[in-house]
């Protein structure tokens, strides 16, 4: 690149050698220089500092260039730092948030050196190392975030004793499961246990039976399985209707149901009958042509002396 073609602000940087190991230190030092000592303090509330004029300055010469020269690792190191709104390098340290999903991190790490690339790794390392050990410890017996407090710590590979901690973190949740198993079996266990000494339902006993079998050698589980198959062949057998292909559901195979129907039909009819015939008939009411009321009865008494009534009534 021409010196004629660099900003003014960046004619210091016409003699620097980018390809010379260190050259990306000498970059910041020499931007510092231009834009002058950048102090911002390190500062939570991002806020304060959004429109701090060296930060937005540094971003300024950053782009001019980049737009001359796409490839300078170091330029993407100090858009880390403007993005992040830090002072320097050592800064990074510092960070809770994970600096090395930035875009500028990506670029930094490809376009870098070997030693720059090293050292943006370890420092971005020892970030999430921090952040995946503070998870671990707080997870307790929860297996879902065991498996993901270990799931991250393997992402990190050989940093520090990460692999260690994760096989440590994933034994656990093998105890973990060993004791949710042994808890489950328990349960089925005594459940099954309870049916054997106390149902007599066909249908309890062989769900048990099932259940127990299916513990394999667990405890008593094959000898009490044995023994709630004696019990369902001790109990009397329920009567069903059954079919086969050769014997198609027609109306014969209902006739046994149809006649015993039939039987208790006709004892009805019977005593409904019988109750009939003893009950005594209701008085017949008569009108005679001499408008005369009288009243008819099977009883021979009562009809004499309703007679007797009648004939004094026209007498002399």
């Amino acid at each position: 690149m021409p010196p004629s073609e660099l900003p003014e602000e960046l004619s210091k940087l016409q003699a620097l050698d980018m390809s010379r190991l260190g050259a990306e230190s000498d970059l910041i030092s020499a931007i510092k220089a231009v834009t002058g000592e950048m102090t911002v303090a390190v500062r939570n509330v991002r806020g304060d500092i959004e429109n701090d004029p060296l930060i937005r300055r540094a971003e300024d010469i950053c782009a001019q260039l980049l737009s001359k020269s796409p490839n300078n690792a170091g330029a993407y190191v100090i858009r880390l730092l403007a993005e992040y709104k830090l002072a320097n390098e050592n800064s990074l340290d510092d960070m809770t948030e994970n600096f090395a999903v930035s875009e500028n991190y990506r670029l930094a790490m490809h376009y870098g050196s070997e030693p720059l690339r090293a050292r943006l790794k370890e420092r971005s390392n020892r970030l999430l190392y921090r952040k995946f050990t503070a998870r671990l410890n707080n997870v307790g017996d929860n297996e879902r975030e065991l498996s993901a407090a270990a799931a991250d710590l393997r992402t990190l590979g050989n940093y520090a004793d990460a692999a260690e901690l994760a096989e440590r973190a994933e034994k656990e949740i093998d105890e973990l499961r060993e004791k949710s198993e042994i808890k489950r079996r328990d349960g089925v266990y005594e459940l099954a246990a309870k049916a054997v000494s106390e149902s007599v339902d066909t249908a309890i006993l062989r769900s048990a039976e099932h259940s127990l079998r299916s513990l394999g050698d667990y405890k008593d589980a094959p000898a009490l399985a044995e023994k709630c198959a004696a019990r369902i062949a001790e109990l009397p057998a329920m009567p069903t209707v059954t079919f086969t292909d050769d014997e198609p559901r027609t109306w014969k195979n209902y006739l046994p149901f149809a006649a015993g129907g039939a039987a208790l039909l006709a004892a009805a009819v019977t005593v409904i009958v019988s109750v009939n015939v003893h009950r005594k008939p209701a008085p017949v009411v008569e009108v005679s042509t001499q408008s005369t009321v009288s009243v008819s009865s099977t009883d021979t008494l009562s009809r004499e002396k309703d007679e007797k009534i009648q004939q004094s009534q026209y007498l002399p």
